[in-house]
């Protein structure tokens, strides 16, 4: 079974904005992406529920997407197959395991 969600906004922005970014950072902080959080095996019919939840995602939400991996625990072939294409579509994959890192070469 995999879990899907996607965190709410912090309801209370912080105050003051944050210092400059660490210069090692690849990425914009201001830059406006959703966030899903995925939890469990991504495998069989849950790469297409993964899909769904992609499309929902892109369709009413920021146009990047970030995909939170630390808790998938085990990846098919679609569903290596589904994240790599995510990733070749500009979607970034944050918190994989070594086994998903190593399978995503």
């Amino acid at each position: 079974m995999l879990k899907i969600s996607q965190p709410s906004p912090p309801e209370d922005p912080p105050e003051d904005p944050p210092e400059d970014p660490p210069e090692d950072r690849h990425e914009d902080p201001s830059e406006d992406r959703a966030l899903l959080v995925l939890e469990g095996r991504l495998v069989g019919p849950w790469v297409a529920e993964l899909r769904g939840a992609v499309a929902a995602a892109s369709a009413s939400g920021p146009p990047g997407l970030d995909l939170d991996l630390a808790g998938v625990t085990f990846a098919d072939e679609d569903g290596v197959a589904a994240l790599r294409a995510l990733r070749q579509d500009g979607a970034r994959l944050r918190g994989a395991s070594g086994f998903l890192t190593a399978l995503l070469r």
